[in-house]
């Protein structure tokens, strides 16, 4: 049975995402597709700096409209997490989130993709 490749969109390009990216790089079975950045010059600074393959977006929604894409790494301020991370459950997209603090407060009431049950007890 041939495995699944895991499609990634690295939104918020700096250098945690670059830490994810080297870690990323080591397996066979994902592919980063997407960068976001605030600019499509940011993006595609980071693109070519990793010499990526990747679609370079301004915005989060643009990645989410891929069909083929599964993951979704958040690497932006945290600010910026709880509503790129409600964004992508209701995508239907796995999400990878580094935060530390209050940000998680709101990830319970996003919900599930299929809003079968929420992401976390509150």
């Amino acid at each position: 049975m041939a495995h699944k490749t895991w499609n990634i969109a690295i939104v918020g390009p700096g250098w945690a995402a670059g830490a994810y990216l080297e870690v990323f790089r080591k397996r066979d079975d994902v592919r980063v597709t997407h960068v976001v950045s605030a600019t499509k010059q940011g993006a595609q600074a980071f693109v070519e700096q990793h010499n990526l393959d990747a679609a370079v977006h301004d915005r989060l929604e643009d990645a989410l409209a891929d069909p083929s894409l599964d993951v979704v790494g958040i690497y932006t301020p945290h600010h910026l997490h709880a509503s790129q991370a409600i964004a992508a459950a209701n995508a239907g997209k796995h999400l990878i989130s580094v935060i530390v603090g209050g940000t998680v407060s709101a990830l319970p009431y996003a919900g599930r993709a299929d809003n079968r049950q929420p992401l976390a007890d509150s």
